[in-house]
């Protein structure tokens, strides 16, 4: 048998494998070693960013769609400056 390495993370076993990680839905995972935690912060730092961008998103065209029908546009006018449904101009203005 030849000399033993030494695992390149701390924390991880001879198999590559991590400390347990508590995760929100109370459920414990082991994650492998070699840069996929990194990967995983990302894609939920992502995640996070897309929604905050979304919900941004959501406001302005409420704010838009408002503004457009409180300056005396149509419901159909303002469905078509903003390239959206009269059910969603709708929506937006309720």
């Amino acid at each position: 048998m030849g000399p033993q390495t030494t695992p390149a993370v701390s924390g991880v076993d001879e198999r590559g494998v991590g400390p347990p990680v508590r995760t929100s839905r109370a459920m414990t995972v082991r994650i492998a070693a070699g840069g996929i935690e990194k990967d995983v912060e990302r894609a939920r730092k992502m995640t996070a960013d897309a929604i905050t961008k979304q919900q941004l998103a959501a406001a302005e065209s409420r704010r838009v769609a408002r503004e457009l029908r409180g300056a005396g546009l149509s419901v159909a006018d303002t469905a078509r400056v903003m390239d959206i449904s009269k059910g969603r101009v709708a929506q937006l203005t309720s």
